[in-house]
């Protein structure tokens, strides 16, 4: 074999060497904790390149899970199809996730994740609210002063008009 039977991608090489003793759950709930959401992307673009199929991008709130689902899926394709892969390679031993114990805790912290960022998304949401209060307590704020500065010259007005008045009795009185 030569150099460009290899390819460099820790997350293709952990999924091509994973896929011989560990079922697609495992695999995926794995790679998703242990692996950035850019890492996952560059290794569907990288064998989805390879193999020279169509290229689909998931949205859902789950995009990591279905994007490595579709990795695992397409190495199945090809194993059926007997197409040929080049080797996948990782620069060092940093690049898999730990051996013992981490498919079990797996799934657990997929879920975490999920929850962390329903929690931040919840606390933005509270941010935003408390930030729209505080405007509108500005708001009402102001329209407290403008009503007490309304208030003084109803007062003012109405200490004129109550001369004016006087001075028109004492001029008919007086």
């Amino acid at each position: 074999m030569d150099e460009s039977d290899y390819k460099k991608n820790s997350v293709l090489a952990y999924i091509a060497s994973a896929r011989q003793s560990k079922c697609k759950n495992d695999i995926v709930n794995t790679s998703v904790v242990f692996y950035e959401e850019s890492q996952i992307k560059g290794a569907k673009e990288l064998l989805f390149g390879i193999v020279n199929v169509k290229l689909v991008w998931r949205r859902s709130e789950n995009k990591n899970k279905e994007n490595c689902a579709d990795i695992v899926d397409l190495f199945k394709k090809c194993d059926d199809e007997a197409i040929s892969l080049p080797r996948f390679v990782t620069r060092n031993y940093d690049g898999f996730p730990p051996v013992y114990g981490y498919d079990v805790i797996g799934g657990v912290i997929g879920n975490l994740i999920g929850e962390v960022k329903e929690l931040k998304s919840e606390i933005k949401d509270l941010k935003d609210a408390r930030l729209s209060n505080i405007g509108m307590l500005e708001n009402q704020y102001f329209m407290k002063e403008e009503l007490l500065e309304i208030k003084g010259l109803l007062k003012q007005f109405k200490q004129k008009k109550n001369v004016r008045i006087r001075e028109k009795r004492q001029c008919y009185f007086g």
